[in-house]
């Protein structure tokens, strides 16, 4: 696949050819991609949902537990839902997508 631009013909970057200047920054400033944080957001959602009194609430969670988006999400990023105890569990689960980034990050270079 060639990818043209502005009259200049460019190779598309090869899988694994390194990790991006962009990344690099996200790392170093101990930060995650918008990938790794939407998938926080939403697995600190769903871990919520179990918190609550509410049965259906509770239901809807259980239920997206056994999804194969939710056990990708969880295999992709090291954490599974239901793990964790009542207490912080939003500081456990944003460390766990950190410290998985920082591992992509310095696999990658």
């Amino acid at each position: 696949m060639v990818y043209i631009r502005h009259g200049v013909r460019a190779e598309p970057i090869a899988a694994g050819a390194g990790i991006s200047p962009v990344k690099e920054l996200i790392c170093f400033c101990e930060r995650v991609d918008f990938v790794h944080l939407y998938a926080e957001q939403k697995l600190i959602f769903v871990q919520k949902l179990f918190q609550y009194t509410s049965d259906v609430l509770r239901i809807c969670a259980y239920m997206y537990t056994m999804s194969r988006e939710s056990a990708s999400l969880c295999e992709k990023v090291d954490v599974y839902i239901g793990n964790f105890a009542s207490n912080n569990v939003k500081g456990k689960i944003k460390n766990a997508v950190l410290d998985k980034f920082k591992a992509l990050c310095s696999a990658r270079r």
